[in-house]
This record gives C-alpha cells, sequence and structure tokens, in this order.
C-alpha cells in the first residue's frame, strides 16, 4: 500500500475508534461526572462554594458571604505512541495495521473514565475543594463522614470497596477536564522516516480528573467477605451516614440542611461502584425482590432496583 493511502487509512481508523455511533450513548462514568471543556493549564474552582439555604424570612435582608476555596486542578498530559517498519506498509495486505489505529482510538476514547476512576480510587488520599480528602471522616465545609467501616463475620482477611455515588443536580460527585482531546498524527512526511524506514503514529491528549462535592460521595471499606444479608446491612450503614450530611451554615442562626433527606435511590440518581470481589452479590440485591437474611430466610429485598452498579478494579486492595 502506498504510504499516503496507508497514513489517510489509519487516521480513518483512529477516528472510527474515538468517535463510534454507540459512543453518542453515555457511559456510566459520565452519569456521575461533570466534564468540562478546560482552556487553561490550571482551572480554578473557586466557584464550588455552595450558595446559602433558603430560610424563613427576618424581616430583613440577611447577606451570607461565600466560602473562599482554593481548589486547582492542573490538565496532565497523555499519550500513546507505536511504529510501522515502511516495508510492512508497503507489503501490508491484510489491514492488520489498520486495526492498531482503530484499538488505540477506542483506548483514547475510555480513557478519561480510567482516569476517573483511578482518581475517585484515590479519594482517601486526594484532597476535594474544602481542603481535606475527599472521602474523609470529617471535612472542612459541611458536617458528616463519608469514609465508613464495616467488619463481615466470615474472618477470611480479604478487604473490599464499596463507593456510593449521587449524580443529580449541576455539580456532579466527580469532573473531567477535557484541555485537548486525542488526535493521530504521524512523521510519514519528514526525512527521519524515510531515512530510518520507520513511520511513527501517536496520540496527545490533555486534561485531568477532579472532584465535586464529598456530600454525593461515600466510601465503605468493607474488612471480611459479606454475605448478602451483611451487605443490605452495610448498604443501610452507608444510606443512614449519606442522609445525615449537611450543608456548610453560612448564617449561624440558619437551620440545618440536610442535602440528601429527599433522596430517592434510584439508577437515574445514584451508582455503586465496586471492588469487583462484591460485584455478583450486589447484582442479586440490585435485581431481586428477596435476598437472605442472616439466618437465611428470605426477606423483603430494600435495594432491588437501588442504583447503577459499576465494576472497578481499581478499588481491589
Amino acid at each position: 500500500m502506498q504510504v499516503d493511502l496507508f497514513t489517510t487509512a489509519m487516521r480513518a481508523e483512529f477516528v472510527a475508534g474515538y468517535n463510534p455511533p454507540e459512543a453518542a450513548t453515555s457511559a456510566t462514568w459520565q452519569r456521575f461526572t461533570t466534564v468540562l471543556d478546560s482552556r487553561a493549564r490550571i482551572e480554578h474552582y473557586a466557584w464550588l462554594a455552595p450558595p446559602p439555604g433558603i430560610q424563613p424570612y427576618a424581616g430583613h435582608r440577611r447577606f451570607a458571604r461565600l466560602e473562599v476555596v482554593d481548589y486547582r486542578v492542573e490538565n496532565r498530559e497523555f499519550d500513546g505512541a507505536f511504529q510501522v517498519p515502511l516495508r510492512d506498509i508497503e507489503d501490508d495486505q491484510t489491514g492488520g495495521y489498520l486495526l492498531k489505529a482503530r484499538q488505540l482510538g477506542e483506548k483514547a476514547r475510555h480513557f478519561p473514565g480510567r482516569a476517573v476512576l483511578r482518581t475517585l480510587a484515590q479519594g482517601r488520599s486526594l484532597t476535594c475543594f474544602d481542603g481535606s480528602p475527599f472521602f474523609a471522616p470529617s471535612h472542612n465545609l459541611g458536617q458528616g463522614s463519608n469514609l465508613l467501616e464495616y467488619t463481615a463475620a466470615s474472618g477470611d482477611g480479604q478487604r473490599h470497596q464499596l463507593i456510593l455515588l449521587v449524580h443529580r443536580g449541576p455539580v456532579l460527585p466527580l469532573i473531567w477536564q477535557n484541555r485537548k482531546p486525542f488526535v493521530l498524527r504521524d512523521n510519514a512526511d519528514s526525512r527521519e522516516a524515510w531515512l530510518q524506514k520507520v513511520i511513527s503514529f501517536w496520540v496527545d491528549g490533555e486534561g485531568a480528573a477532579a472532584f465535586g462535592y464529598w456530600w454525593d460521595a461515600l466510601c465503605l471499606r468493607i474488612l471480611h467477605t459479606p454475605t448478602i444479608a451483611e451487605l443490605i446491612s452495610a448498604l443501610m450503614q452507608a444510606e443512614t451516614a449519606l442522609r445525615s450530611f449537611r450543608l456548610p451554615s453560612t448564617l449561624a442562626a440558619d437551620e440545618p440542611e440536610y442535602v440528601h433527606e429527599q433522596l430517592t435511590l434510584s439508577p437515574q440518581t445514584c451508582t455503586l461502584v465496586c471492588s469487583t470481589a462484591l460485584a455478583p452479590k450486589l447484582r442479586q440485591i440490585l435485581v431481586q425482590d428477596s435476598v437472605p437474611d442472616a439466618s437465611g430466610t428470605l426477606v423483603g429485598n430494600p435495594y432491588r432496583g437501588a442504583a447503577e452498579l459499576l465494576v472497578s478494579a481499581f478499588l481491589n486492595e
């Protein structure tokens, strides 16, 4: 195949993998991620401080001062590259290298989702907008612990993680800064390529994952492998904590505002992200009408249809 035809076909195959027709349907990670078009090397999120709540009128205006937050997220550069010998291009009869370009496009398309899940898994150490870790026993803005522990009775020493994400409202639990989308390039027109008889192909992209509001996420760490009944108990513990989260008060006399007191659990509002070993039991919990209790007796399932399930190996410990 002629080199110019080959490089044109490689770019077309990359685009086919990067923007296929099915990409119009949002992936699961996009349901809980705000995708922002980034125009700077570093983005500043001072606007993440929540506004004051609605309170009874006191006969005069009470102007609250918004909290000042210094949450900055720097975009990172990413790339992927490979080389194809010129002789292989000239002899290519099967189009095998074109499949490599399409596969690279697919990897580039899925990369933001992987970056978001990797960042989510680091939520106990990476800070969020209020200066505290995203998952922490207490926070600098707002009240509540979104880092919980649960111990199962099996005693097998295995560790598991379960993260509950609430995605409703204008700000979602995770953020992806989309600075530069991936584009396939090559050096086929360069003197170096013909001198070395190798054509180089590469993609460059730029972006970063960040956190939204901590009170829209809860991490539950489970010691020992739980039964279905124990998982139900752990979910109840998580739901109780979630509904107790209080937004920061901007005026001392304000009534407490419980952010999730009216939340209806459903796949449209909630996603459960779990480590791989928990997935089979959680799938049963989310679809079955009845589940076994601690004695093995079937009882009504309070979490049927409560959330979308996403399995992430990044949560494996």
